[in-house]
């Protein structure tokens, strides 16, 4: 009786160490030529996630200002690295910080509408309205503007997100519907 002994070293399986050396090689030259593009795009995505991130606290002040029947507000400092903080008002003129603050990066600046101070709030009510309001001024009001073409009608400017990393990317804009308090965000290319 013959019995078939089998071979483990067998050349036609497999790859060869030149095949894998190429195969390393291209992905290397691959990365190297992808790598410096994508790090061009981290200002930008840096701004729209500050600019979304601005939006979701603006949109959840206004559900807990509906939800626990007060009024609240968004305070936003503008000047690099931008930062806002959540408020309520405890009783006249008197308000308490709810929410700490949340910076962005270091690169990103928020110019608020040109009608304000640096330090400015977006107020909340109770039935959901939205004021955008200088307190520097105890209670002087900024004024809407309806310049807001990319997002609807009937929105007024809050802020203006931009990265001082990258000066040819478009800002991006955050819009709050003053009489309903909607929030939306016109993002840039």
């Amino acid at each position: 009786m013959v019995t078939k002994v089998t071979i483990y070293g067998n050349r036609d399986a497999g790859f060869s160490l030149i095949e894998l050396l190429i195969v390393v090689a291209l992905i290397a030259i691959v990365g190297a030529v992808s790598i410096p593009q994508l790090s061009k795009q981290r200002p930008k995505w840096n701004m729209r996630s500050s600019a979304a991130d601005l939006a979701g606290k603006l949109m959840m002040t206004r559900l807990r200002a509906i939800q626990e029947n007060m009024t609240m507000a968004v305070q936003i400092n503008g000047s690099a690295p931008a930062s806002f903080a959540i408020y309520k008002m405890q009783s006249s003129n008197v308000w308490i910080k709810v929410q700490g603050d949340w910076v962005a990066s270091g690169d990103i600046s928020m110019e608020l509408n040109t009608s304000c101070v640096t330090a400015s709030r977006v107020i909340f009510y109770p039935n959901g309205e939205a004021l955008f309001k200088d307190f520097a001024a105890n209670g002087g009001g900024c004024p809407v503007t309806n310049d807001s073409a990319e997002v609807g009608r009937n929105y007024a400017l809050v802020a203006t997100v931009k990265s001082s990393l990258d000066s040819t990317a478009t800002p991006v804009k955050v819009y709050v519907q003053p009489f309903l308090g909607r929030v939306a965000v016109a993002k840039g290319v």
